[in-house]
């Protein structure tokens, strides 16, 4: 698609940067898992449960809350979420990072807050005819927030959803769009989505299940894609064209973006975190081969899965790669040398890890994700 556009940093203000509550307490909290019998992997580590402090990058012109009173350019700088008004975080902010396209700032909190439901970025596109959802949120309800934004700025029936992957911070929202699936609005993921989405159906409702019901306590079924992409495929929003493209094995085994082709606006899904480290739940080797084609493509404006969206490229990407690397790397050098699984925890990429925020509770999964992966190379 081209070259690389070198973007200026002061065009776009980055929105809230946040941490991805992976938890690793127990099973029941186990979220990252792609399915059921991966589960062991969360019980690595036994970190204390508590909310951190959410992130604020403010890098120009304050980009406006869609449908909110709270306008002023002030609204996210400079501040920690978890410790702003309830009434102003009730507002479910909605952003215009580029025309036409809307993000929703996921909040930094930890797996075990009562908001855990909201911790990733959700989205939408607006075309001439119809509008396209990226990553509904982590609940019924955040769904249905999503949704009432939506209908805030336009009436144009929404016609596709797009899921990312799997994780359920991205995915159980597409539940509250039912309505709009029963009007012909199409299911959009991974060829391996539809079959991820039913190994984990069980333990979506045994492990969140608050967030797979309706507020009237009915339980949702999460609706399965079907428009499943083995490599690539275009859509058309009304003068409004959108790529999404699969991805092999990488941060999961469900990987996809989606790019709005009018602005060059790319939503990552979780191969791109910012701030918070990132969380390994597939092949290393297969992330950083992402992560280089996601750096040859003509991005303006970087949506990521979890975390500020930006329009500098290094600011995107340069942060995960270096750690991508360096757990590779020092993993590697450590299978190499004879250490022990344990003993790898304690001594790959830490100074790497540290950069990152809640690299204490995720890093040491990350080299053990990564130690057995590698190991049998």
């Amino acid at each position: 698609m081209g070259s690389i556009r070198a973007a200026g940093r002061g065009s776009l203000t980055a929105l809230l940067m946040f941490l991805h509550g992976l938890c690793v307490c127990n099973v029941a909290h186990a979220y990252w898992i792609s399915s059921p019998a991966e589960q062991s992997f969360a019980q690595e580590t036994n970190p204390p449960v508590h909310a951190h402090r959410h992130i604020a990058d403010v890098a120009g012109p304050a980009i406006r809350p869609v449908g909110s009173a709270r306008q002023g350019d002030d609204w996210y700088a400079e501040k920690e979420h978890t410790n702003l008004p309830e009434s102003a975080i009730e507002q479910f902010g909605v952003y215009e990072v580029a025309p036409g396209v809307y993000v929703h700032p996921g909040r930094h909190v930890h797996i075990d807050h009562p908001h855990r439901d909201d911790i990733a970025n959700a989205g939408f596109i607006v075309g001439e005819r119809c509008v396209a959802v990226i990553d509904p949120g982590g609940s019924v309800l955040q769904g249905s927030r999503l949704r009432e934004a939506i209908r805030a700025r336009t009436d144009l029936p929404i016609c596709l959803i797009f899921n990312t992957h799997v994780h359920f911070d991205h995915i159980i929202g597409t539940a509250a769009f039912v309505s709009d699936i029963a009007a012909g609005a199409e299911v959009v993921g991974h060829a391996g989505l539809a079959e991820a989405i039913a190994a984990n159906q069980a333990f979506f409702v045994e492990a969140f299940a608050a967030e797979m019901q309706t507020e009237e306590g009915r339980r949702v079924t999460l609706p399965r894609p079907v428009h499943a992409v083995e490599t690539q495929a275009d859509f058309d929003l009304g003068a409004r064209p959108l790529t999404a493209t699969a991805y092999p094995e990488a941060h999961s085994r469900t990987d996809l973006t989606v790019l709005d082709r009018k602005t060059q606006t790319l939503f990552t899904g979780d191969l791109v975190f910012r701030t918070r480290i990132p969380a390994l739940d597939g092949s290393v080797l297969g992330w950083r081969d992402a992560l280089a084609k996601l750096a040859g493509l003509d991005v303006a404006v970087w949506v990521p899965g979890h975390g500020a969206p930006t329009d500098d490229i290094e600011d995107a990407l340069g942060p995960i790669s270096a750690y991508l690397a360096s757990l590779e790397r020092e993993t590697r050098a450590a299978i190499q040398s004879g250490q022990s699984l344990a003993e790898a925890k304690d001594s790959v990429a830490g100074e790497t890890a540290q950069k990152w925020e809640l690299h204490e509770y995720n890093h040491a999964r990350n080299v053990s994700r990564a130690f057995r992966e590698l190991e049998w190379e």
